[in-house]
């Protein structure tokens, strides 16, 4: 039996322009693949591979592209490659705005990421986390110069 994922995007999408220059441009529809889709694009075998998997699990539409008889035309792989042959610089361009929702959307990242317990304790958050230990060999201010190491037994 074998599965396919459709092709989905996190509902936080976002519209993106992308300036090709010579006054061309496009929008792309970016967001966070699933999580599913992001292991297949981690498991890529080339880097080419890996910017192609990456781009086409996170672009979900675009607009401004446009055919020979000025139709426009659908989002898929092929017509993006396309796209990449005609306008070569149009690859970094994606990849960038592609790197861009990847890496910077606010709703992945948590807000009070759990500590491990220290010494059995209970798990605190960061942002509840008060250190109550002073250690030796840190500056308690920027100013005080860290102690030197002693080699005394």
């Amino acid at each position: 039996m074998s599965v396919k994922l459709p092709q989905t995007v996190s509902a936080k999408s976002q519209w993106a322009d992308i300036d090709l220059g010579g006054n061309q441009s496009l929008k792309l529809l970016i967001g966070r693949p699933t999580f599913a889709q992001q292991v297949t694009v981690l498991a890529a075998q080339s880097t080419a591979e890996f910017i192609e998997s990456r781009i086409n699990a996170s672009v979900a539409n675009w607009q401004g592209v446009v055919d020979d008889a000025g139709e426009p035309v659908p989002f898929n792989l092929p017509s993006l490659q396309a796209l990449f042959a005609t306008y070569p610089q149009a690859l970094a361009r994606v990849n960038a705005a592609v790197i861009d929702v990847w890496i910077t959307h606010p709703e992945d990242l948590e807000k009070n990421l759990p500590t491990p317990p220290a010494n059995g304790g209970t798990e605190t958050t960061a942002e509840t986390a008060v250190s109550t230990a002073s250690s030796p060999s840190t500056p308690s201010s920027p100013d005080e110069p860290v102690p030197a190491k002693s080699s005394a037994p």
